[in-house]
């Protein structure tokens, strides 16, 4: 089959000062400095670049690869400190050091793609086992590396590189017509099981994809990764049936540069050289035994992932996600319709939205007896501001401070409609400069300053190197009150005062009143104080409606 793959171009006249002796290379990676990520990443980076554009013999350049993968590895795990786990858009520090980790993975994957069309191009006649164990594991390298390549751009929401799915594709075809995808091969740095195949790290790619990374929390793909590390193999890579059943399948399109889609019933044939039908039945139901015990109080066997990964809070979480995902067939509940040219404001965060369902001033409480609580603002006199162009850096020295007082977590800005449904909207903005925008946090939007704040969640969220961010939102209330509210603790003390968001009973949708809040106060049976200005209230909580790693949605009752 013809190769269609990525490779950087010969420099003959590169003089990069590079080690290409792998034992000397080693010595050298061995003797860099781990605390400071940056420049050691950097230096890695530099020499991998010239050794992918220099003239070395193929067993040598496999080599040094080898040697590289380790640190590699270990550069990746030290840069994700100042990227993973950050809201949208990245400072300067995190954005450098997430488009580093993904480089340091492009590079690999350059190495190891070059081997394989020079493995290709040495291949004549019938190739001894010895070649084909060779290619096999340059296949589930360069595989490997590739999707590494789309975990790292998951990590920071930003687009893959072009032709990486129609390279992917292109590899595992290679291994399937030379019969290798199933050739067991080492791979030290899957700490999960000693040994890997093409196969494995193919669909590894595939069902990271159909895990829809952009609507997760990014520490969530981290996890999928590792918890794929071991179990991937479940699922079943064949051709698609003419009659597939309903649920637990995904069709891939071997020419096309994305991972597949959702493979829905149907009568049609599709063509076995260009088609694959991607079965995740047995890992279905693997996922549902293993949250089925953890419901039940009990630890599932670790079977090679870390000893404490089921004692993680978010692995329940996880494994929602995933049967979601990977189990039964989801259904739009809501066709989206195009909407460019229109705009709303949006406000993000419990603190930005309970400032603005308040009109952008302080909120008084109304019981005396608790005493002031004093807010910061984010307004000019009375007048509603979109804060969304002001350089709160010039303020500093500006005589506008003396008039004008900025809080950057209580502003809100103006953002384009992208689409909208009945269950929410997507939104971008370019340039965003002050706020800042996670999976799992809360968003509000208005069309107008008259204009009533509705509540949403964030879904999914993207972004470019350019600096536009895009998010998807699903409404949980048109209409929403602020609150201050307070919890009973264990030994019956009482917190502070904190932010809230009251939703309101709405028949109409099927809602019943309940609260927004920050995580950690849902707990059934607990004893909360809420005070929306007008009286102070006494409740208790019962009912969870969801939870993300940033908020809590859940019911209460209130008390006499």
């Amino acid at each position: 089959m013809d190769l269609n793959l990525i490779v950087p171009e010969m420099d003959p006249e590169n003089m990069t000062l590079v080690e290409t002796k792998p034992a000397k290379a080693e010595q050298w990676l061995a003797g860099l400095p781990l605390l400071n990520p940056t420049e050691t990443s950097y230096q890695i980076y530099n020499a991998l670049a010239a050794l992918n554009r220099m003239e070395i013999d193929d067993k040598t350049r496999f080599r040094l690869l080898e040697v590289y993968r380790e640190p590699v590895a270990r550069m990746c795990t030290e840069l994700k400190g100042d990227y993973i786990g950050l809201p949208l858009p990245l400072p300067h520090k995190g954005h450098q050091a997430a488009q580093r980790a993904r480089s340091l993975q492009i590079e690999m994957a350059f190495g190891y793609k070059r081997l394989v069309i020079n493995a290709m191009d040495s291949l004549k006649g019938r190739p001894s086992t010895r070649a084909m164990g060779s290619l096999a594991i340059l296949l589930q390298r360069a595989i490997r590396y590739l999707a590494e390549t789309l975990v790292k751009s998951y990590q920071y929401y930003a687009k893959p590189p072009d032709n990486i799915w129609h390279e992917i594709h292109q590899l595992y075809q290679l291994a399937d017509a030379y019969g290798v995808s199933e050739q067991n091969v080492d791979d030290a740095l899957n700490q999960t099981q000693p040994q890997s195949t093409v196969s494995h790290v193919y669909k590894q790619a595939l069902l990271v994809d159909f895990s829809d990374p952009y609507h997760l929390p990014v520490r969530l793909v981290e996890m999928i990764q590792h918890y794929l590390n071991r179990w991937a193999s479940l699922a079943k890579l064949g051709p698609p049936s003419p009659v597939p059943g309903k649920n637990c399948q995904f069709l891939v399109d071997l020419h096309n540069d994305r991972a597949g889609e959702i493979m829905f019933p149907t009568e049609v044939t599709f063509s076995e050289q260009q088609y694959r039908l991607l079965n995740t039945l047995e890992l279905a139901k693997l996922i549902h035994s293993q949250l089925t015990q953890l419901q039940k109080g009990e630890k599932p066997a670790t079977e090679g992932l870390h000893s404490d990964f089921f004692d993680d809070r978010t692995t329940k979480e996880m494994l929602k996600r995933l049967l979601s995902s990977w189990g039964v067939i989801p259904k739009r509940n809501f066709n989206r319709t195009p909407k460019r040219g229109s705009h709303v404001d949006v406000a993000i965060g419990i603190r930005a939205i309970n400032h603005w369902l308040n009109h952008g001033r302080p909120f008084i409480l109304s019981s005396e007896f608790v005493g002031p609580m004093p807010q910061q603002r984010a307004r000019l006199g009375n007048k509603f501001v979109d804060t969304t162009e002001i350089d709160l850096m010039a303020m500093g020295n500006s005589t506008d401070s003396q008039t004008m007082e900025i809080d950057p977590e209580l502003i809100y800005a103006s953002w384009n409609i992208q689409d909208e449904s009945a269950g929410g909207l997507a939104i971008a903005k370019d340039g965003v400069k002050h706020q800042r925008v996670r999976v799992g946090d809360l968003i509000s939007v208005r069309s107008s300053e008259e204009g009533l704040w509705e509540v949403s969640s964030i879904r999914w969220v993207k972004t470019t190197d350019t600096g536009t961010l895009s998010v998807g939102m699903k409404r949980i209330s048109p209409v929403a009150r602020p609150v201050q509210l307070k919890m009973m603790a264990d030994d019956n003390t009482e917190s502070d005062f904190m932010p809230a968001i009251m939703v309101p009973e709405l028949a109409a949708i099927k809602q019943k009143h309940g609260l927004l809040t920050y995580k950690g106060v849902f707990k059934p049976g607990r004893e909360i104080f809420f005070d929306d200005g007008y009286r102070l209230v006494k409740a208790m909580v019962t009912r969870l409606v969801e939870t993300t790693p940033v908020f809590e949605h859940f019911e209460y009752d209130e008390i006499g």
